[in-house]
Protein backbone atom coordinates (compact mmCIF):
# COMPACT_ATOMS: atom_id res chain seq x y z
CA UNK A 1 0.00 0.00 0.00
CA UNK A 2 1.39 3.37 -0.99
CA UNK A 3 2.46 5.68 1.82
CA UNK A 4 0.14 8.60 2.26
CA UNK A 5 1.87 11.88 1.43
CA UNK A 6 1.79 14.56 4.12
CA UNK A 7 -0.39 17.52 3.13
CA UNK A 8 1.47 20.72 2.29
CA UNK A 9 1.20 23.66 4.66
CA UNK A 10 -1.83 25.78 3.77
CA UNK A 11 -1.45 29.50 4.45
CA UNK A 12 -5.23 29.97 4.31
CA UNK A 13 -5.59 27.71 7.35
CA UNK A 14 -3.28 29.97 9.31
CA UNK A 15 -5.21 33.06 8.21
CA UNK A 16 -8.49 31.52 9.34
CA UNK A 17 -7.03 30.74 12.76
CA UNK A 18 -5.86 34.33 13.14
CA UNK A 19 -9.22 35.72 12.06
CA UNK A 20 -10.93 33.69 14.75
CA UNK A 21 -8.74 35.33 17.41
CA UNK A 22 -9.19 38.81 15.88
CA UNK A 23 -5.47 39.27 15.15
CA UNK A 24 -4.07 41.71 12.60
CA UNK A 25 -0.44 40.57 12.94
CA UNK A 26 1.35 37.56 14.45
CA UNK A 27 5.10 37.26 13.82
CA UNK A 28 8.32 36.94 15.83
CA UNK A 29 6.44 36.88 19.12
CA UNK A 30 4.61 40.15 18.36
CA UNK A 31 0.84 40.30 17.93
CA UNK A 32 -1.58 43.09 17.03
CA UNK A 33 -5.29 42.74 17.81
CA UNK A 34 -8.28 44.90 18.68
CA UNK A 35 -7.96 46.57 22.08
CA UNK A 36 -9.99 45.57 25.13
CA UNK A 37 -10.44 46.62 28.76
CA UNK A 38 -7.67 44.31 30.01
CA UNK A 39 -5.13 46.28 27.96
CA UNK A 40 -6.15 49.46 29.76
CA UNK A 41 -5.88 47.77 33.16
CA UNK A 42 -2.29 46.72 32.39
CA UNK A 43 -0.96 49.81 30.61
CA UNK A 44 -2.28 52.31 33.18
CA UNK A 45 0.41 50.97 35.56
CA UNK A 46 3.19 50.62 32.97
CA UNK A 47 2.87 53.74 30.83
CA UNK A 48 6.05 55.29 29.48
CA UNK A 49 7.14 58.38 31.43
CA UNK A 50 7.16 60.59 28.31
CA UNK A 51 3.53 59.62 27.60
CA UNK A 52 2.54 60.37 31.21
CA UNK A 53 4.09 63.81 30.80
CA UNK A 54 2.26 64.48 27.52
CA UNK A 55 -1.24 63.57 28.67
CA UNK A 56 -0.85 65.59 31.86
CA UNK A 57 0.67 68.65 30.15
CA UNK A 58 -1.98 68.70 27.43
CA UNK A 59 -5.15 67.63 29.28
CA UNK A 60 -4.30 67.06 32.97
CA UNK A 61 -5.34 63.44 32.53
CA UNK A 62 -4.25 60.36 34.47
CA UNK A 63 -3.08 57.30 32.47
CA UNK A 64 -6.25 55.31 33.21
CA UNK A 65 -8.49 58.18 32.05
CA UNK A 66 -6.53 58.73 28.81
CA UNK A 67 -6.51 55.01 27.96
CA UNK A 68 -10.21 54.58 28.73
CA UNK A 69 -11.13 57.61 26.63
CA UNK A 70 -9.06 56.29 23.74
CA UNK A 71 -10.69 52.86 23.94
CA UNK A 72 -14.25 54.20 24.27
CA UNK A 73 -14.09 56.93 21.61
CA UNK A 74 -11.98 55.25 18.93
CA UNK A 75 -13.37 54.18 15.57
CA UNK A 76 -10.64 51.54 15.66
CA UNK A 77 -8.21 50.81 18.51
CA UNK A 78 -5.40 48.24 18.26
CA UNK A 79 -3.06 46.80 20.89
CA UNK A 80 0.53 45.66 20.28
CA UNK A 81 1.56 42.70 22.46
CA UNK A 82 4.49 40.38 23.14
CA UNK A 83 2.59 38.31 25.69
CA UNK A 84 1.66 41.51 27.51
CA UNK A 85 0.39 44.84 26.14
CA UNK A 86 3.13 47.12 24.82
CA UNK A 87 1.01 49.91 23.34
CA UNK A 88 -2.48 50.99 22.32
CA UNK A 89 -3.08 53.04 19.18
CA UNK A 90 -6.30 54.31 17.62
CA UNK A 91 -8.21 57.07 15.83
CA UNK A 92 -11.01 59.24 17.22
CA UNK A 93 -13.20 61.94 15.70
CA UNK A 94 -15.98 64.32 16.70
CA UNK A 95 -17.06 64.85 13.09
CA UNK A 96 -18.49 61.67 11.60
CA UNK A 97 -18.94 63.11 8.09
CA UNK A 98 -15.55 64.82 7.81
CA UNK A 99 -12.26 63.46 6.50
CA UNK A 100 -10.11 64.29 9.55
CA UNK A 101 -9.44 62.33 12.72
CA UNK A 102 -7.08 62.33 15.68
CA UNK A 103 -4.52 59.54 15.87
CA UNK A 104 -3.24 58.63 19.33
CA UNK A 105 -0.77 56.16 20.80
CA UNK A 106 0.12 55.35 24.41
CA UNK A 107 3.01 52.98 25.11
CA UNK A 108 5.00 51.16 27.76
CA UNK A 109 8.80 51.24 28.12
CA UNK A 110 8.99 47.71 26.71
CA UNK A 111 7.90 48.93 23.27
CA UNK A 112 11.57 49.71 22.55
CA UNK A 113 12.30 45.96 22.63
CA UNK A 114 10.12 45.00 19.67
CA UNK A 115 11.85 43.50 16.57
CA UNK A 116 12.94 45.78 13.75
CA UNK A 117 10.76 43.84 11.31
CA UNK A 118 7.61 44.94 13.12
CA UNK A 119 8.82 48.56 13.17
CA UNK A 120 9.22 48.40 9.37
CA UNK A 121 5.73 46.95 8.99
CA UNK A 122 4.17 49.58 11.26
CA UNK A 123 3.61 51.69 8.15
CA UNK A 124 0.94 49.22 7.14
CA UNK A 125 -1.08 49.88 10.29
CA UNK A 126 -0.96 53.59 9.53
CA UNK A 127 -2.43 52.74 6.13
CA UNK A 128 -5.28 50.86 7.83
CA UNK A 129 -6.18 53.96 9.87
CA UNK A 130 -5.97 56.17 6.80
CA UNK A 131 -8.55 53.97 5.07
CA UNK A 132 -11.06 55.42 7.55
CA UNK A 133 -9.98 59.08 7.35
CA UNK A 134 -7.76 60.81 4.79
CA UNK A 135 -6.08 63.11 7.29
CA UNK A 136 -4.83 62.11 10.75
CA UNK A 137 -3.35 64.58 13.20
CA UNK A 138 -2.32 65.18 16.81
CA UNK A 139 0.29 66.93 18.95
CA UNK A 140 3.53 65.52 20.36
CA UNK A 141 5.73 67.07 23.05
CA UNK A 142 9.09 68.40 21.87
CA UNK A 143 10.61 66.34 24.71
CA UNK A 144 9.35 63.11 23.14
CA UNK A 145 12.16 62.83 20.61
CA UNK A 146 11.74 59.11 19.89
CA UNK A 147 8.08 59.61 18.94
CA UNK A 148 8.97 62.54 16.67
CA UNK A 149 11.58 60.42 14.89
CA UNK A 150 9.04 57.60 14.41
CA UNK A 151 6.40 60.02 13.07
CA UNK A 152 8.85 61.35 10.49
CA UNK A 153 9.96 57.84 9.54
CA UNK A 154 6.30 56.86 9.00
CA UNK A 155 6.01 59.73 6.53
CA UNK A 156 4.29 62.25 8.79
CA UNK A 157 4.77 66.01 8.64
CA UNK A 158 5.88 67.68 11.87
CA UNK A 159 5.19 71.40 12.23
CA UNK A 160 7.16 73.89 14.29
CA UNK A 161 6.59 73.75 18.06
CA UNK A 162 4.07 76.05 19.72
CA UNK A 163 2.34 76.27 23.14
CA UNK A 164 -0.42 73.71 23.44
CA UNK A 165 -2.73 72.25 26.05
CA UNK A 166 -3.58 73.23 29.61
CA UNK A 167 0.04 73.71 30.66
CA UNK A 168 0.87 75.64 27.45
CA UNK A 169 4.06 73.68 26.99
CA UNK A 170 5.76 73.35 23.62
CA UNK A 171 4.25 70.69 21.37
CA UNK A 172 4.68 69.88 17.68
CA UNK A 173 1.54 69.51 15.59
CA UNK A 174 1.90 66.57 13.19
CA UNK A 175 -0.25 64.96 10.54
CA UNK A 176 -0.40 62.09 8.06
CA UNK A 177 -1.94 62.31 4.60
CA UNK A 178 -3.70 59.45 2.84
CA UNK A 179 -1.85 60.05 -0.40
CA UNK A 180 1.54 59.49 1.20
CA UNK A 181 0.47 56.31 2.96
CA UNK A 182 -0.95 54.66 -0.17
CA UNK A 183 2.53 54.75 -1.73
CA UNK A 184 4.03 52.83 1.20
CA UNK A 185 5.19 49.24 0.50
CA UNK A 186 4.04 46.48 2.81
CA UNK A 187 7.61 45.10 3.24
CA UNK A 188 6.56 41.50 2.68
CA UNK A 189 4.40 41.46 5.78
CA UNK A 190 1.97 38.59 6.38
CA UNK A 191 -1.34 40.19 7.27
CA UNK A 192 -4.79 38.88 8.12
CA UNK A 193 -7.35 41.41 6.92
CA UNK A 194 -6.77 44.73 5.25
CA UNK A 195 -9.35 46.69 7.23
CA UNK A 196 -12.17 44.51 8.52
CA UNK A 197 -14.07 47.69 9.51
CA UNK A 198 -17.17 47.67 11.63
CA UNK A 199 -20.46 48.41 9.86
CA UNK A 200 -20.21 52.05 10.90
CA UNK A 201 -16.58 52.19 9.69
CA UNK A 202 -17.75 51.01 6.26
CA UNK A 203 -20.42 53.75 6.27
CA UNK A 204 -17.71 56.36 6.97
CA UNK A 205 -15.64 55.16 4.01
CA UNK A 206 -18.62 55.17 1.62
CA UNK A 207 -19.76 58.58 2.88
CA UNK A 208 -16.27 60.03 2.41
CA UNK A 209 -16.11 58.68 -1.15
CA UNK A 210 -19.51 60.16 -2.05
CA UNK A 211 -18.56 63.43 -0.38
CA UNK A 212 -15.39 63.70 -2.48
CA UNK A 213 -17.34 62.90 -5.66
CA UNK A 214 -19.83 65.69 -4.92
CA UNK A 215 -17.00 68.18 -4.32
CA UNK A 216 -15.38 67.17 -7.62
CA UNK A 217 -18.68 67.56 -9.49
CA UNK A 218 -19.22 71.02 -7.96
CA UNK A 219 -15.68 71.98 -8.99
CA UNK A 220 -16.36 70.96 -12.60
CA UNK A 221 -19.57 73.02 -12.61
CA UNK A 222 -17.64 76.08 -11.39
CA UNK A 223 -15.06 75.63 -14.15
CA UNK A 224 -17.82 75.43 -16.75
CA UNK A 225 -19.47 78.60 -15.41
CA UNK A 226 -16.09 80.37 -15.44
CA UNK A 227 -15.65 79.61 -19.14
CA UNK A 228 -19.10 80.99 -19.97
CA UNK A 229 -18.47 84.17 -17.95
CA UNK A 230 -15.10 84.78 -19.62
CA UNK A 231 -16.64 84.16 -23.05
CA UNK A 232 -19.40 86.68 -22.31
CA UNK A 233 -16.96 89.37 -21.05
CA UNK A 234 -14.58 89.13 -23.99
CA UNK A 235 -17.03 88.64 -26.85
CA UNK A 236 -19.89 90.98 -25.83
Amino acid sequence: MAKKRKAAYDVSDEENKLKETNLYYDQSGIQVRRSNRNDVDYLKFHLRESDRHEIYASHHMAPADALNMGLNKSILSLTILNGKPLAMVGITTDNLIGNKAVIWMLTSQDLDKIPRRFVRNSKYFLKIFLEFYNYLENYVSIKNESSIRWIKWLGGTVDKPKPYGIEKQLFNHFYFSNYRAHNTPMSGMFYVDMIRPSKMGFVYIVWDYLNNMCIYAFYKILLSCKRHILFYLFYN
